[in-house]
């Protein structure tokens, strides 16, 4: 009767344990379909990431040319203040000269009408 007791006692334990096995599978499925999900989850964020480093090459190299411009633009415009600079500094030669010619006509028209005054 006691290893009747102890056998009915194990066949007990076992019918439990034999019942926990449906429970165990299901949360065994909801544990591989959470890491299913999980899984394309991370495949997704993978192909995000793998997006957003080449549009960054791309940005890094519109960055590049950019760059490359205003510096070109920088240069040129150096280069026309400089003409610029020439350009004021010739106009300014030239206005006196024009000046100077201008004074050199009224001198000689004064002279003029002064020599046609002494004819009469």
């Amino acid at each position: 009767t006691k290893s009747h007791t102890s056998i009915k006692t194990a066949l007990s334990s076992l019918k439990k344990d034999y019942d926990i096995i449906p429970e165990l599978r299901k949360h065994n499925n909801n544990l591989s379909e959470q890491l299913s999900s999980l899984t394309q989850e991370r495949t997704r964020m993978l192909d995000t990431i793998s997006s957003m480093k080449e549009k960054n090459k791309e940005l890094r190299v519109k960055i590049k040319n950019l760059h490359q411009s205003n510096h070109d633009a920088y240069e040129k415009i150096s280069a026309m203040m400089e003409e610029s600079q020439k350009t004021k500094e010739t106009l300014h030669l030239l206005t006196r000269e024009h000046n100077k010619a201008v004074k050199k006509i009224e001198d000689l028209q004064d002279e003029k009408k002064k020599d046609s005054w002494t004819i009469f």
